[in-house]
Parts: structure tokens; sequence; C-alpha cells
């Protein structure tokens, strides 16, 4: 988002974020509606999210913990993107989408998200197309969704998933009732005298999706090759990381701080080099 040039519009021509300013190809655009998600998304607001992060972490070792008491294995692919898709949807809304309580991490928003990006390609070659079918997707029958069209449904159905919820924030921003605080707020309630930008509730659902594909996606591939790289790597790096991370861990009850772990000299090399690989 720092280049001076605009995005390649058709790379961006995904319908469920039609809208979304994470996908907006003019950059006079997006940068206003950025700059009213930047308080929701820096270093202050991730350290405030660390308890909500450690409630879903500690709830995806339960997971792995049944699995090791029963000798059956784990998809960790899918249990890592369970895990991410909790992360940041209660990051978002205070409240997560519920992935990490589907048994063998089969939750119905992996289905949703494996058939999502299964047809990803297909609206850079007929956008159009795909515009008029995520719009009418719902009016066909449901043997046609299956056979044809579960990339199109699915997108409806991540979109359909995040609409409820802004709308529900908003509704209650709109009566001023009292709810918890999510990463939408300045968008959906605008302060004129900021002169803030008034966003259509459809673009914010639109930001929604984005923030959770894109979010989800890309933690869950990193945590895979942080993972792989640790387990087959024969210089022992797993252990210097376990034996660095015991030194800090004295009560298995609680979190350790993050300013802790980023100091640890062992792991921020581990975490820098797999960002490098992943990216």
């Amino acid at each position: 988002m720092g280049t001076k040039y605009d995005k390649h519009a058709p790379f961006y021509a995904q319908p469920a974020v039609a809208g979304s300013f994470v996908f907006d190809a003019d950059r006079k655009k997006y940068i206003p509606r950025k700059m009213l998600y930047d308080q929701e998304f820096n270093r202050d607001a991730i350290r405030r999210a660390e308890p909500r992060i450690a409630l879903c972490v500690a709830k995806f070792l339960q997971k792995l913990d049944r699995y090791t008491q029963t000798g059956g294995p784990a998809n960790l692919s899918d249990g890592f993107l369970c895990l991410t898709v909790d992360v940041v949807t209660r990051f978002m809304y205070q409240e997560s989408y519920g992935a990490l309580d589907a048994d063998d991490f089969n939750s119905e928003f992996l289905i949703l998200e494996h058939d999502f990006v299964s047809m990803m390609q297909w609206p850079l070659y007929l956008p159009r197309t795909f515009a008029l079918l995520f719009t009418s997707i719902e009016r066909l029958p449901v043997w046609v969704h299956k056979r044809w069209l579960r990339g199109v449904i699915a997108q409806k159905g991540l979109w359909n998933m995040c609409e409820n919820r802004i709308k529900y924030i908003h509704s209650c921003l709109a009566k001023q009732q009292e709810c918890a605080r999510t990463v939408f707020d300045t968008t959906l309630n605008p302060d004129p005298e900021k002169q803030h930008s008034v966003t259509p509730i459809k673009h914010v659902v639109a930001d929604a999706v984005s923030f959770v594909m894109a979010g989800s996606d890309t933690s869950a591939f990193t945590l895979k090759v942080a993972v792989f790289n640790l387990l087959y790597n024969k210089l022992d790096f797993l252990d210097h990381v376990k034996r660095e991370l015991r030194g800090v861990v004295h009560d298995q009850d609680k979190t350790v701080p993050w300013d802790v772990l980023e100091r640890l000299p062992y792991l921020v090399p581990c975490a820098s080099y797999t960002l490098l690989w992943a990216g």
C-alpha cells in the first residue's frame, strides 16, 4: 500500500471482496479507507488482543493433547487454519467463528475456504460472469451448486457470515447499545469532524471477508512452514527453541508476555526466517 502505483484491477476481481479497500485498484480511494483501520491494527492494538489470542491457542493445544492421548493422527494443516480463523475473527469481532470447536478440525469455515480458493483464478478471466453468479447463486438449485459452482457458493457463504456480523455491529452502534469494541467501529460510525469517509455497508462486509481470508490463510501457511522446518531440520533447532521457551515458562497456566518472547535470542531469528521463507 506504500507504492505510488495503482494495482492491476483484473487481479482483484473476486466478487466477495468487491469494494474492499484491500482490493481497490485505485490508491486514491483505498488510502482514506485504510486510515480508518490504522488505529485498530497498530502495535498497541495487537498487544491488547493478546489475551484473546491466548484463549484460542489454549483451545488448540487442548485439542492436540487429546490427539496425543488417543494416539490418532492430527491434520495440522487444517488445525492451523482453524486456529488462525478463530484468532482473526476474535480480533475483528471479539467473537470467533468457532472453527476450533469442530471435530478433527473439520469446520464449516474450512470447507468454505477450500472451495473459495479452488475457484479464485476464474474471475480473472470471466469477471462479469462471476459477478452475476455471485449475486444470483442462491436462486439456483442446490445440485447446481454442488456439481459446478462450489467455489461461488463458498464465496457467497463467507460473505453471508461476515454480512450478518457487520450488520449486527452497525445496528448496535446506530442504537448506541453497549457492545464489545470491534475493528469496524470507526468505519461503521465515521466522525465528520475528523473528515472520516463514509463507507457503504457492503464495502465494509467486503473488508471483513478480506481480513478473514487474507489473515487466516497466510498465517496458517506461515505456521506450517515454521513447524515443518523445526521438525525436519537436522541442526536441533527444535531443541534450542524448547530450551529457550522452558526458561521463560514458569507457570503453564499463565501466558508469557510478548515483550519477553520478543527478546529471546533464538526464537526471534526462527520467526524472522520463517516469515522470509513463507513470504
